[in-house]
């Protein structure tokens, strides 16, 4: 019979088996996508020809709703806008389409961050599109500084059906994009109010052939969580088979094992689920006879 048990063996290799699986098992993190623009569109302009309407403050006798587009119909360089209907926070954007670029206009404009929804006088954040030179410029106003421009020119061309946006970060940094994509950052933490809130707008100055269509903006929005996925669970079947040798003097049976691990991956998270199958065979061979001539034959098993 057999001396030796092959349970032992069996577990040491179970052991190893999970050890291994859960130590390869990991998670996935997807991440959340940065786009621009991020805000919905706040005035897509399609109404009845005439004033521009409630939401907006400023000079509004410079502007007219004409074909369903926002019209430019005064010259001159104080001829801007604000949605006046609620303060963004510090994280936010603005945007607008150019249905028609003026090409002589020297600012083509979008505010953000303005301390107060009348008038740039108390503070606001200018991102300058210059058609004679085809640069945007970054600029602030303080109400005791002026105003500032903040790093380079940003060389750029828009023409007709292009967005021009740009978005202000609490952490002073200053993004422009072009249909969604961005061309430059500009910090503006010199600037007093870089990290509040504040209205957005428009500025057109002397650009009475410019149209724009779907001005849009607000607090930017944050992108999904990130949803942490789990591997798949590992399932184990395992089989043993123990096969002693024949029998001498001394039983010292020599055991076989074979592990088959089948894994069948599944959409269940941790911890992974082990089903265990030993099955154990024990064929014992004839023991081996040893004869002694003075006597009988003794058998050891």
């Amino acid at each position: 019979m057999n001396t030796k048990n092959s349970k032992p063996f069996l577990f040491i290799h179970l052991i190893l088996v999970i050890a291994i699986l859960v130590s390869g098992v990991g998670v996935i993190t997807v991440s959340a996508l940065d786009t621009f623009p991020s805000a919905s569109i706040l005035d897509n302009f399609d109404r009845a020809n005439g004033a521009i309407g409630g939401n907006w403050s400023g000079y509004v006798s410079a502007f007219n709703i004409a074909s369903n587009q926002l019209d430019v119909t005064s010259g001159g360089f104080d001829t801007y806008l604000f949605w006046n209907n609620a303060p963004f926070g510090a994280d936010q954007e603005a945007y607008l389409t150019f249905s028609q670029v003026d090409g002589d206009a020297p600012e083509q404009s979008l505010f953000l961050k303005s301390q107060s929804n009348t008038s740039y006088g108390t503070g606001a954040i200018e991102v300058l599109y210059d058609a004679n030179a085809d640069v945007v410029q970054v600029w602030t106003f303080h109400p005791s500084n002026g105003w500032a421009q903040h790093g380079g020119n940003i060389p750029v061309v828009f023409a007709n059906g292009d967005q021009f946006g740009a978005r202000a970060s609490a952490n002073g940094n200053l993004d422009v994009y072009k249909n969604g994509v961005l061309l430059g950052t500009r910090s503006i933490t010199t600037w007093s109010f870089y990290s509040g809130g504040g209205y957005i707008g428009l500025w057109f100055a002397d650009a009475s052939d410019a149209l724009i269509d779907d001005f849009g903006g607000g607090s930017v929005s944050t992108g999904p969580t990130n949803t942490p996925s789990a591997l798949p669970t590992n399932t184990v079947v395992f089989t043993s088979t123990a096969t002693p040798l024949p029998s001498t003097a001394t039983d010292i049976p020599t055991l076989t094992s074979t592990s088959i691990f089948t894994l069948t991956p599944s959409n269940t998270p941790l911890p992974p689920t082990l089903s265990l199958t030993p099955t154990n065979t024990n064929t014992p061979l004839p023991p081996t006879a040893t004869n002694t001539p003075s006597g009988p034959a003794t058998i050891y098993r």
